[in-house]
């Protein structure tokens, strides 16, 4: 469980960069997530295929509603607005 929450922070914090040292030690490929999704989660939402991949090794796949809330969590992280200039624009 300590580590779930480790990679957990370290994906959090460095999203692309927690990727690409997950699939260079092999995590992806132990927790069964295709190579297709690894590049599609790296450039759209890594901290989305860290949840899946962590849901994939740590609960044998298992979506109960903890996982889907997660999932949920981590994809409005990733796809959520970043504070741009368009965003303060319409507040004025």
């Amino acid at each position: 469980m300590t580590s779930c929450c480790l990679m957990g922070c370290f994906g959090a914090l460095l999203g692309r960069v927690g990727v690409v040292f997950l699939w260079i030690v092999g995590w992806f490929a132990r927790a069964g997530v295709p190579g297709v999704w690894i590049l599609i989660g790296f450039l759209f939402a890594p901290l989305s295929l860290i949840c899946v991949g962590g849901v994939n090794a740590f609960f044998d796949g298992h979506w109960g509603l903890f996982q889907k809330v997660a999932l949920l969590i981590c994809l409005l992280i990733d796809l959520g607005g970043d504070g741009s200039p368009a965003v303060h624009k319409r507040r004025r």
